[in-house]
């Protein structure tokens, strides 16, 4: 018998079937490749964005070796979807925080250009589409791009 949360797992990789997928690239900078751990890359639809990586449609992890890295992967054709980029340092799958509590001590990026300057990213100002040219550009920000 599955959990619950094994079935709503099955859900959202049955609408995801049910989406198409096509073809595209994430060109992710900044890269801090001293830094040790992995790069895990999430895709997601509205719900569960950017906090509940279960919620994620797609998740792919890599071991940086460049400061820059171009990324092919499949993303929705049909609808609007958003990216989430977290340099995992410490290899627990969460976003570890600072001092502060708030903001993080390993680098993010989300699509859209956006930040948490302003708070946890909202779907609406993350969210791409894609079209035949696909590229998603995406920044590493770490604790020194926030001042800290």
């Amino acid at each position: 018998m599955l959990s619950t949360h094994e079935c709503a797992r099955n859900k959202l990789i049955n609408a995801a079937r049910n989406i198409g997928f096509s073809a595209a690239n994430i060109h992710l900078k900044g890269i801090d490749i001293i830094r040790p751990g992995e790069i895990v890359i999430s895709l997601f639809l509205e719900n569960g964005f950017p906090k509940d990586s279960s919620k994620a449609i797609k998740s792919l992890r890599i071991f940086p070796s460049q400061e820059e890295i171009l990324i092919p992967i499949e993303v929705p054709s049909k609808i609007e979807f958003a990216v989430k980029a977290h340099h995992d340092e410490n290899m627990d799958g969460k976003v570890t925080k600072n001092w502060t509590k708030v903001l993080p001590r390993e680098g993010l990026s989300f699509s859209g250009g956006v930040s948490i300057l302003r708070g946890v990213p909202a779907f609406r100002r993350a969210k791409v589409s894609y079209t035949e040219e696909s590229y998603i550009e995406m920044q590493m920000r770490y604790p020194r791009w926030y001042g800290l």
